[in-house]
């Protein structure tokens, strides 16, 4: 750790400075992306969401001749392995929000982040936690090189555009599924999960631990009036999907107005037919219909099927999911002697 910088808990007193880099930092970011919430420009909207978090996160101060110079709120995230979301998460993992962290304006953001991410890792390391995921908004080019000097590597997009119609959606036919779909969405939901199981994605195929967690969301998202999920067709049988809902995501990432786009798939026999255009074309009308102006997701980047399709179709990444893994080794494969920082 830099020798300038101590770390130490995160205190209440700290919450006014921490709320004064995080508006800073949006104010810089909605210069590039100026669809991200202008609230969060204000320090008092961006101290209420640090004190929330607060209540239930871990959160480390790197101060420097006595001055709180950066901030990062942390949670260990440790999914229930039949839960749905154990699919897309490590087993024993932290996650560090993108409204969690910041650096104060001026300040190298590189050492920074080394000296809080040092004390994080080394505290959750006691706990047998190797798995680090970040959320790093995009628009800032010191800030995502700090955290790949760190080690991480993309491993999601979070990504944004509105709700307009595209212009080159396919004639496919399409329809909002009802509760008596549920066979053929879970069928085409597993199919998806099957597909980020293999090379070079690498996600845990979870579907059969899953299962009654997965279908009981599907079931309740295929009841719910205020989401609502696209089947597409190809040949009369259905074989893609799309499901949109209410918003998801960091609070200062989520542009005003915005609903989300969570499972998507398309079976492998009918990928390129354009089944998946046109169920995004019909969620984008639904979105309309409710007065929705944005829309957000979810992608991975070692997906090139979903990164050149979202991306296609005018998505703008608005941050990074960053992943490292730390040499469980680390654990017992310690020097006998003292190191000196």
């Amino acid at each position: 750790m830099p020798a300038e910088y101590n770390v130490r808990s995160l205190e209440p007193g700290d919450v006014a400075p921490a709320a004064e880099f995080m508006a800073a930092r949006q104010c810089l970011l909605r210069e590039t992306v100026p669809m991200l919430p202008a609230r969060f420009e204000r320090p008092e909207v961006c101290a209420d969401v640090i004190r929330e978090t607060m209540g239930f996160a871990d959160g480390f101060a790197a101060e420097r001749d006595g001055n709180l110079v950066g901030f990062l709120q942390a949670i260990k995230n440790l999914p229930d392995p039949t839960s749905g979301g154990a699919r897309y998460s490590p087993e024993r993992g932290s996650m560090m929000l993108a409204h969690g962290h910041s650096v104060a304006p001026g300040e190298p953001q590189y050492p920074v982040y080394n000296a809080l991410f040092a004390a994080l890792a080394d505290q959750y390391r006691e706990r047998g936690i190797f798995d680090h995921i970040a959320h790093v908004p995009c628009g800032d080019p010191e800030l995502l090189e700090a955290w790949a000097n760190l080690g991480f590597g993309r491993s999601t997009a979070f990504a944004a555009r509105d709700t307009s119609r595209i212009v080159t959606a396919t004639s496919a036919d399409t329809r909002q599924a009802t509760p008596a779909d549920l066979e053929e969405v879970y069928r085409i939901a597993c199919s998806g999960s099957a597909y980020h199981s293999e090379p070079p994605i690498f996600n845990p195929y979870l579907e059969r631990q899953a299962e009654e967690d997965v279908r009981a969301q599907l079931r309740k998202g295929l009841a719910d009036e205020a989401e609502a999920m696209f089947l597409g067709f190809v040949g009369g049988r259905p074989a893609g999907l799309l499901w949109i809902h209410a918003p998801f995501g960091s609070p200062v990432l989520v542009p005003d107005d915005a609903c989300y786009i969570g499972d998507t798939a398309v079976l492998p026999e009918a990928r390129g037919s354009g089944v998946g255009s046109a169920c995004l074309q019909a969620a984008l009308t639904w979105a309309r219909s409710r007065d929705y102006k944005n829309v957000v997701l979810h992608f991975s980047t070692a997906n090139p099927l979903s990164t050149a399709f979202w991306t296609g179709h005018g998505f703008e990444p608005l941050m990074y999911q960053v992943r490292r893994h730390i040499d469980e080794r680390v654990a017992w494969a310690r020097p006998e002697f003292e190191i000196t920082r």
